[in-house]
């Protein structure tokens, strides 16, 4: 894979999500935008060596905790570094073990691929935000079960989560055409599960 290439794509796909959070953000639970990020992810997961896909999880994944996110009721900005990474490394693990039975050139598979990875990811970000709750502002330090900053829950999180997950989902679809389309940018090169030909097609 051609790391220039991830940056490049890396940084655009960040600013855009950023930057267009308030503009196409549905009236829910305080704004649900969908993840331009991890459909990036998705793209490079269904196409590139698992190592590469890993690595890429890791560098996106502390990217999105780097980068102003409210993760509060409140609208609360927090910075917190490794629960995404976590939670994209781990459902990289689960989408490689998929993409043999999706054909890697159709946007429905990158929408399908882009559910199975965002809802493993959100698991496990809720799982060690949970955690977090649990040693720092939780019992041990006197505070409230899980909750690892004022405001933050875990029930509200999920919900929003999934909510997020779906709207990412189906923004995949015209994002990941478009991605599709630079395929030849990245010199992904053969992968252990192939391109997809031979395989299931979604679309």
């Amino acid at each position: 894979m051609r790391w220039l290439t991830f940056f490049i794509f890396a940084y655009l796909m960040l600013v855009v999500e950023v930057g267009l959070r308030t503009l196409w953000s549905l009236p829910i639970g305080g704004g649900v935008a969908p993840s331009l990020t991890l459909v990036l992810l998705v793209f490079v997961t269904l196409s590139a060596r698992p190592v590469h896909a890993a690595w890429a999880a890791i560098i996106l994944g502390v990217l999105v905790d780097l980068a102003p996110v409210a993760v509060t009721p409140q609208g609360l900005d927090v910075l917190i570094v490794g629960p995404t990474s976590m939670g994209y490394l781990i459902g990289v693990a689960v989408t490689l073990r998929l993409r043999g039975v999706l054909f890697r050139q159709s946007p429905i598979a990158l929408g399908i691929a882009s559910l199975v990875l965002g809802a493993i990811a959100l698991l496990m970000f809720v799982t060690l935000m949970s955690l977090r709750g649990v040693f720092t502002l939780g019992p041990l330090a006197g505070g409230p079960l899980g909750e690892p900053i004022p405001g933050w829950r875990a029930s509200a999180q999920l919900i929003h989560g999934f909510v997020q997950v779906i709207y990412t989902a189906l923004i995949a679809l015209p994002v990941g055409y478009l991605l599709l389309k630079t395929d030849p940018w990245w010199r992904f090169g053969p992968t252990k599960s192939g391109s997809g030909s031979g395989r299931l097609s979604f679309g």
